[in-house]
């Protein structure tokens, strides 16, 4: 919930949001953002939570390697907690 949390406060993109809410009931899985190195494309992934996810470097770096599914490379996606290239909105001040 604390990556996912993390999404949500950048204002994600509305794919993002309702790849989340499919899964928001399912709690082994987190939607995660992912870009691939090759491609250079972005979308939200799901990350099952298991052995495999706990045992990785994610703790450490914050990411999590994946296949892409639009160039079908091996290892090439990484899934984060950050959207790449998404500018920060501004509350707008009330005067």
């Amino acid at each position: 919930m604390t990556q996912e949390q993390k999404i949500y406060n950048q204002c994600p993109p509305v794919n993002w949001e309702n790849l989340w809410m499919n899964d928001l009931h399912n709690h082994d899985v987190i939607v995660l953002y992912g870009k691939c190195n090759l491609c250079s494309s972005t979308y939200p992934v799901e990350v099952k939570i298991d052995e495999k996810f706990l045992a990785s470097n994610y703790a450490s770096e914050n990411s999590i390697t994946l296949d892409c599914k639009n160039c079908n490379t091996s290892n090439s996606l990484h899934a984060s907690s950050n959207i790449p290239d998404r500018p920060m909105r501004l509350p707008k001040m009330n005067k």
